[in-house]
């Protein structure tokens, strides 16, 4: 025998003997798995030896269990319970009679009785109940002065039978009532009996699986008021507890009547039932009584959904506060289980904060209702636990439907269509939603699943025996045609019509508010859609029905969610009509009301993610519209407002709020406030004579204590200046759109796309994600061959074109799966320039979006002195060595952390060992291995030597407050999460919202050793140009792309940051190039290694503390040694000088080219930062640099000596 089933049989045994008399039947349907040959003989065993011991009474209990199992065993081996029936009368009538004589000689006890039932359990059936009625009549003709002992003892039988945990539950219920029905023909009607007898019958009734289901339920009401005419609460106040507390049970259930009449009545005797079950004299009733009225409360169709909820929590939790796991296990499940439905209806607080508290309810029950143990209510709390599951929001979606429809096929292997028709009933009815909302597998065949399922459950829910259940399938049925995609679609609209015109035959107005404004809002999407019939009244049906369902339930402070979801929709049908402008105001007041509910979330981002992902489709529709209406500004202003929000949120609470956190007193405020703005934003639509200075003032006193507010269009202007162009790309839903915006008096540009060009990006996104996920070389060799389609599909030539030339600088803003695209690598045709990046000489950079380039252009960081770098932390990329050791020439101060010692550190008291380290420098660079995962993207990050450093704990530890600029020279350090709702979830906004402005970071798996050369020249360029970030990065790319192999060689002589040891290993590694691919050939041409990193962020920064190179300059010429017979060529400099330092920088570099000793000191000045017999940093503003230039050379004085006639002739040009 299997050890573990042994120690099984063992343990049930020794509950059987240690249970409470009357604890054996549920004992026994708890474990009807182990109740086998193999526990018949368990119990023999254990009866001998408690023989041995003396415990007579144990032992006799086993021995009979053994015996009557073993015949019931024995009659299921010979096939014969299918064919019990065939049983003659008289075995029925002899059976009867012993039952019923056990009854009276052992003073009910079920340790006799159960014995009985199980060895003879195929007699339970119609013709008990039958022959019961006949031997009650014999017996009470053969003994008529024992008529109330012969009635009391079928009484006593009944109850017995009725609890019976073994056989057809269904028959022994029916036996029951039969054994109920005698007893009250033969007692007298009013009597205390007769009155517990009724209340036995209503029970049975309530429980009845026979019959319908309504009329049943109509019984037992009448039963239980005619047991209150004699149990009335003056007499028999806890026995008129008792009843009435059932007869609340019986309304709560009812079906016919009206419902909400129905709980009401419920509810008022659930309330009279706990004047007499209080706390300190019955507990565990009351807590029983709590936990029904709760339940009334959460059905309750009267007074305030979200208050009916709230009451039915607290009454819930009291009822926990008697029913404790380890003292009533079973009691404690089962309000754990209906807490959790509570909290998954519940209308206050967060929504995704509820649905998380109802799945850990919902777990919590399963600990003790295990399938083994209560196989009903674990079936039942699986289909709950998949309800939450399939509405949840946190989490991904996908895996949450999977999730749930396991679940719901788990529950059915118990909900079986023949033992529990209405909760199979049930189940199927939510698997069909399941399969309507499922994203894996294929749609079209999800969808007919989703039918199947709903036609499944309307076999048992006829509108006859559960007209709310029907209604409710037929509602769900009618929402999976209108999505259908297989067959006709005209015709799927016109049935989905149709179901739900019939569903509103029982969801009526007054009767289920809630039901009914979700049907019609659900027949007004399909009038929207309809294809029969004339289009315009179809769109008036539905526009009829979504106002009618804002105007009677979902208001806007009843059910703020669904009147949000509800104005979406009219907005929708209002733009089909056509009506714009209404399609305007409409999305304008919902995206109002979407901001509102985003300013209720208090648990995080993620919550507000998923509330982004919803509500997505809204910001898709209003851009559609204000382009439609071609107000463009709007356009771009409510494009812009989606992308990024809980990035521009943050940083905006972060600049205002220690450690980025609204307090919680000042929170209610500020959701009081909302409130408030928009009861008087409803009160003003509707005011005669409108005066705005309410709703002014309260909007500032919001924009005073909450510091987010969206740009409006002036605003956006001018984030650029006369020199910059900025262009934001939108996709939209068939079509994607472009907007040029620019600092001058000139008009919004908008660039519109159609529907094919549309399908042509996602065709070539699709195609260039594919190669670079699975066949990295092939998307390497084909990088260049393919970004050409691109620039054409994005009519990259007209934007282009478009564009003022005064604009030297670009700032783009793509959208979705544009983030990871090159654009400044975007090849031209219709240009004198080469790429994009060629088009704009002062620098191309990108931003999240508008909202967010205008929060970190906030950030004043002035200082470039102090360095904090990881360095080659696995110590397997030596080029990573180079970049580090030859960058920090060019900073004051550095703190380098390399290979073994590159380490993140443990969390400790909310620190982290490297974000402290890295506080307070102004530059951080990072050379390492990194990734990007993008199924779980907070887990991204950059890999140190112990651990990686995820992009969860640079959000949660890192305070860059000081610093100018993060370098990510790693690979995939700028790819963002691909979903719906550009939330720009990336290593770079981590880094955004940790504090810094700006970042260099990777599209792609980057080379090291060219990723090496590109970040030094950048820093080179950088140097003479402090705080031009995107300018460095774009003239080193241009330069990377555009040399070949003997200019690389030249420029590692010249590099003034490389030491003698990087150049030979620099020129070791080019003239193996040359060697193969000649002098001239351009080997990083390729754009997969020019163009693979870009500047994001604030592009530009004002270095006001940095040494200039002239400064630098204007002290060298202090050493007049250096200058002797340079005379002339100081006043030939000086005239060349212009207004402008970063040209005069130039300058001075040309002029020094033929004076190697000059510009050898200046070079080593520049690496050291060292002003001449100076420490200090200077503080000049543009162009003062080049005044004081000028006045150094002027007051010079030097010996006059004519040059050598031959230094006139290497003279620069100018």
């Amino acid at each position: 025998m299997d050890e573990t089933r042994a120690q099984a049989y063992l343990q049930l045994i020794q509950t059987l003997l240690t249970c409470p008399n009357g604890d054996e039947p549920q004992i026994l349907q708890a474990n009807l798995e182990l109740l086998d040959r193999g526990f018949l003989e368990a119990c023999e065993v254990i009866a001998a030896t408690l023989t041995q011991q003396g415990q007579e009474n144990a032992a006799s209990f086993l021995q009979n269990l053994a015996s009557q199992l073993g015949q019931f065993l024995d009659a299921n081996d010979e096939g014969d319970s299918d064919n019990s029936e065939s049983e003659d009368s008289e075995e029925y009538e002899k059976f009867i009679r012993e039952l019923l004589q056990a009854e009276q000689d052992s003073n009910s006890d079920i340790k006799v009785i159960y014995p009985m039932l199980i060895g003879r359990q195929h007699l339970l059936n119609h013709c008990f109940a039958e022959t019961l009625q006949q031997v009650a009549q014999k017996l009470i003709a053969e003994h008529p002065e024992a008529i109330e002992s012969i009635v009391a003892t079928i009484g006593n039988l009944s109850i017995d039978i009725s609890n019976f945990p073994l056989g057809s539950r269904s028959n022994n219920i029916e036996i029951a009532i039969t054994g109920y029905e005698i007893v009250l023909n033969h007692r007298e009607a009013g009597s205390e009996d007769w009155a517990g007898t009724q209340n036995n019958l209503a029970v049975a009734y309530s429980d009845r699986i026979r019959g319908e289901k309504a009329e049943n339920i109509e019984l037992a009401i009448s039963s239980y008021i005619a047991a209150l005419s004699v149990r009335t609460r003056e007499a028999f106040p806890e026995k008129w507890a008792e009843t009435q507390n059932n007869l609340a049970n019986a309304y709560c259930n009812r079906i016919r009547g009206d419902k909400a009449e129905n709980i009401e009545g419920a509810s008022a005797s659930f309330n009279g039932v706990l004047e007499v079950y209080t706390r300190e004299a019955f507990p565990e009733k009351w807590a029983g009584t709590q936990n029904n009225l709760g339940l009334a409360y959460c059905n309750r169709i009267r007074g305030d959904k979200a208050e009916n909820i709230e009451m039915a929590i607290a009454s819930f939790n009291a009822a926990l506060t008697v029913y404790k796991p380890d003292a009533f296990p079973e009691d404690w499940a089962m309000t754990q289980n209906n807490l959790a439905a509570a909290y998954y209806d519940r209308i206050r607080g967060e929504k995704a904060e509820n649905i998380e508290m109802a799945i850990s309810f919902y777990i919590e029950a399963l600990s003790v209702y295990t399938c083994d143990a209560f196989p009903q209510d674990w079936a039942t709390t699986k289909n709950n636990l998949a309800n939450a599951y399939s509405n949840r929001i946190r989490e991904e979606k996908a895996e949450n439907i999977e999730g749930a429809i396991s679940l719901y096929n788990a529950a059915l292997s118990v909900r079986t269509r023949e033992a529990f028709p209405e909760k199979w009933a049930e189940t199927q009815n939510n698997l069909g939603i399941a399969y309507s909302n499922r994203i894996r597998e294929e749609k079209a065949e999800n969808i007919e699943m989703a039918i199947a399922s709903f036609n499944a459950a309307l076999s048992v829910y006829t509108y006859e025996a559960f007209p709310q259940d029907w209604a409710m399938t037929q509602n769900n049925l009618a929402t999976a045609y209108s999505d259908r995609i297989r067959g006709e679609e005209a015709e799927n609209i016109e049935r989905a019509i149709s179901f739900y015109i019939e569903t509103l035959e029982v969801y009526t107005l007054d009767t289920f508010p809630q039901n009914w404004a979700q049907t019609q809002n659900n027949l007004g999407l399909a009038y929207c859609n309809r294809i029969r019939e004339e289009k315009a009244e179809n769109i008036e049906m539905a526009i009829a029905s979504f106002n009618a369902v804002l105007l009677e339930v979902y208001t806007r402070n009843a059910f703020p969610e669904n009147h949000a979801g509800t104005l979406f929709n009219l907005g929708i049908a209002y733009q089909k009509l056509p009506n714009l402008q209404l399609a305007y105001n409409t999305f304008a007041d919902a995206i109002d009301h979407i901001n509102f509910l985003r300013g209720e979330i208090y648990s995080g981002d993620k919550s507000k993610q998923k509330l982004a992902e919803e509500w997505n489709q809204l910001y898709l529709n209003m851009v559609e519209v204000c382009i439609q209406l071609q107000r463009y500004t709007k356009a771009v202003e409510y494009a812009d407002r989606s992308k990024g929000q809980n990035l521009i949120e943050l940083l905006s609470v972060k600049d205002l709020y220690p450690k980025g956190e609204i307090p919680d007193a000042l929170r209610r405020e500020l959701q009081q406030l909302r409130l408030r703005i928009a009861e008087e934003n409803q009160r003003l639509k509707q005011a005669e004579v409108k005066n705005y200075d309410t709703i002014n003032q309260l909007r500032q006193d919001l924009a005073a204590k909450y510091p987010y507010t969206p740009l409006k269009f002036g605003e956006i202007k001018q984030l650029a200046d006369e020199k910059t162009a900025i262009v934001e790309w939108y996709i939209l839903i068939d079509s994607f759109c472009a907007f040029i915006i620019t600092n001058d008096d000139s008009e919004l540009q908008l660039f519109s796309f159609d529907k094919s060009d549309l399908e042509k990006l996602i065709d070539w996104g699709n195609e260039y994600l594919g190669d670079y996920d699975s066949n990295r070389q092939q998307w390497q060799n084909s990088l260049e061959t393919k970004l050409p389609n691109l620039a054409q599909i994005l009519h990259i030539d007209e934007i282009v074109n478009a564009i003022p030339k005064t604009c030297d600088k670009l700032i783009l803003i793509p959208h979705r799966y544009l983030h990871l695209l090159p654009l400044h690598a975007l090849p031209l045709t219709n240009n004198t320039a080469k790429y994009l990046i060629d088009a704009f000489p002062g620098g191309v950079s990108y931003a999240p979006s508008c909202q967010i380039l205008h929060q970190v252009q906030k950030y004043e960081r002035g200082k470039f002195d102090k360095l904090f770098a990881i360095q080659n932390p696995k110590d397997n990329l030596r080029a990573t060595d180079m970049e580090v050791e030859t960058i920090k020439k060019i900073f004051l101060n550095s703190e380098i952390l390399a290979k073994g010692n590159a380490k993140k550190g443990k969390p400790l008291d909310e620190k982290l060992e490297i974000a402290e380290k890295a506080a307070d420098s102004h530059h951080l660079f990072f050379s390492c291995h990194a990734s990007f995962d993008r199924d779980n993207p907070l887990q991204s990050g950059l890999q140190l030597a112990d651990d990686t450093l995820t992009l969860e704990e640079i959000i949660g530890y890192f305070n860059l407050s000081e610093c100018s600029l993060v370098t990510l020279s790693a690979c995939e350090t700028g790819q963002v999460q691909l979903d719906n709702t550009d939330e720009y979830i990336s290593l770079t906004n981590g880094f955004l919202l940790a504090g810094s402005p700006s970042l260099y970071v990777s599209l792609w798996s980057v080379n090291a050793f060219s990723t090496a050369i590109l970040l030094i020249k950048t820093y080179e360029n950088l140097y003479f140009q402090p705080g031009k970030f995107a300018l460095a990065l774009s003239q080193a790319q241009i330069w990377m792309r555009d040399t070949d192999i003997q200019g690389f060689l030249d420029w590692t002589n010249q590099c003034y940051l490389l030491d003698d040891t990087w150049r030979e290993f620099l020129q070791d590694c080019l003239e193996e190039e040359k060697e193969t691919q000649g002098f001239y050939a351009k080997i990083y041409q390729n754009p997969y290694h020019w163009a693979g990193f870009c500047a994001a962020g604030k592009g530009e920064q004002n270095m006001t503390n940095s040494i200039t190179p002239l400064e630098i300059f204007q002290d060298l010429i202090q050493e007049s040694d250096l200058f002797v017979n340079l005379r002339e060529d100081l006043i030939y400099l000086k005239g060349q000088l212009t207004n402008n330092d970063e040209e005069n920088i130039e300058i001075v570099e040309n002029w020094l080219q033929d004076k190697p000793e000059i510009r050898r000191k200046y070079r080593y000045k520049l690496m050291s930062g060292d002003k001449l017999g100076n420490n200090s940093q200077s503080d000049t503003k543009p162009g003062q640099a080049t005044k004081s230039l000028i006045e150094r050379i002027e007051n010079l004085t030097i010996p006059v000596e004519k040059p050598p006639e031959q230094n006139k002739d290497t003279q620069p040009s100018p």
